[in-house]
């Protein structure tokens, strides 16, 4: 699909994927995913493994070691939902993961429960102070992402640029993009 994408666009794309819990601890896991990317070797490090936090903590010593494993083939490690899992902050410091996206939950209370907004903002913060890209996930309105621009979010992802789409009508909203004029985009994942 990676290369099926460039072909009609004539883009880098960045593709995430999310591994479920089980299937990231499995002994096989590692040989397996490299057959795969064994097949896609120009377009790997194009490639984004989303974790949840849970699956940090079922076996946080495989859980890095494999993670470490998967950095060294040059592939990106996401947390994927941050805020609502089970990992803490200790699991943090101790993850080589790349970016943490910011569940939708707490998006969907910016600016309307103060609470919220202090910890998005403090999310946001801590992940810059360790050197991890931000991405804000389920943004739907103009207000969220004017904020979340504001308090230093790297990327937005969400319905307010598109809802999922199959790969034909993906590259030609890409095509589509990437025509416009004077379009701060910057935020488009």
């Amino acid at each position: 699909d990676a290369r099926y994408i460039y072909m009609l666009t004539k883009e880098d794309i960045n593709i995430s994927f999310n591994i479920s819990t089980y299937s990231f601890l499995e002994d096989d896991f590692l040989e397996n995913l490299s057959n795969i990317f064994n097949l896609t070797t120009d377009f790997f490090p194009k490639f984004e493994m989303e974790i949840t936090e849970y699956s940090s903590i079922k076996d946080i010593n495989k859980t890095i070691s494999n993670m470490q494993k998967l950095k060294k083939m040059g592939l990106k490690i996401s947390l994927d939902d941050f805020g609502i899992g089970h990992a803490s902050l200790s699991h943090l410091s101790k993850l080589p993961i790349d970016c943490i996206k910011i569940d939708k939950s707490f998006i969907d209370m910016i600016e309307i429960d103060e609470k919220t907004t202090s910890i998005v903002d403090t999310i946001l913060y801590l992940a810059k102070k360790l050197g991890l890209k931000t991405v804000a996930e389920g943004v739907e309105k103009t207000n969220q992402v004017i904020w979340l621009k504001d308090h230093g979010c790297d990327e937005i992802q969400g319905y307010y640029y598109s809802k999922p789409l199959p790969i034909k009508k993906f590259t030609m909203f890409v095509k589509a993009i990437n025509k416009r004029d004077n379009v701060d985009d910057s935020f488009i994942i």
